[in-house]
């Protein structure tokens, strides 16, 4: 790695950390491209040299978070290679994510809702291996199931339930779990009867 390409990862990773100081930050009313400038060190004309946007900004934020994922489960890549890999990962990890940073994704699904989708590439990942486990459900069903598990797996998720119904961390995990478990039960069982009415 060049001189330069450093820098620029040096640089990358400072706009992306000060993005996340500000999601927790309470004082700062909203997350605009001028403040993260400031926040990183840098002018904003850099700013928009790395991130033409705030919606390409908040995508880099997921990136940036799936990494942090990966490297704690020690693989290779940012993301999944099978469907139970994702599983295992990110269902069992979802609660205790979102109780440690319950603030920040407070913040971050304010701030996901007028700058962009957060997780376009992961979702668009995850969607492909969901389809290869379950291949035979007709794409409307297998849509809607999906953007189910989606959200029962999500962290922002556990923030808002937790909080709306009072659910202390335990409650939260088995409730999550059993949901995650039905559905996917579900899922299955409809889609070997998809494959039967096939042959």
């Amino acid at each position: 790695m060049t001189l330069r390409e450093r820098q620029a990862d040096l640089t990358r990773t400072a706009i992306l950390d000060a993005t996340a100081e500000l999601l927790m930050d309470d004082n700062a009313e909203d997350v605009t491209m001028g403040l993260v400038a400031e926040r990183a060190g840098i002018s904003e004309r850099t700013l928009y040299r790395y991130y033409s946007s705030r919606r390409e900004l908040t995508n880099a934020m997921g990136t940036h978070l799936d990494k942090r994922y990966a490297a704690k489960a020690g693989w290779d890549s940012d993301l999944p290679e099978t469907f139970d890999q994702f599983r295992a990962l990110y269902s069992d990890r979802t609660v205790q994510h979102g109780i440690e940073n319950e603030r920040f994704l407070r913040r971050a699904l304010i701030y996901s809702l007028r700058g962009g989708e957060w997780y376009s590439r992961r979702d668009d990942h995850l969607w492909g291996l969901f389809r290869e486990q379950y291949p035979n459900l007709a794409e409307d069903e297998a849509r809607g199931d999906f953007a189910i598990f989606r959200h029962i797996i999500n962290s922002k998720s556990v923030v808002l339930i937790g909080e709306r119904f009072g659910l202390d961390p335990d409650q939260l995990r088995s409730a999550m779990n059993r949901a995650e478990n039905a559905l996917l039960a579900d899922i299955a069982t409809r889609d070997r009867a998809a494959k039967k009415g096939k042959r």
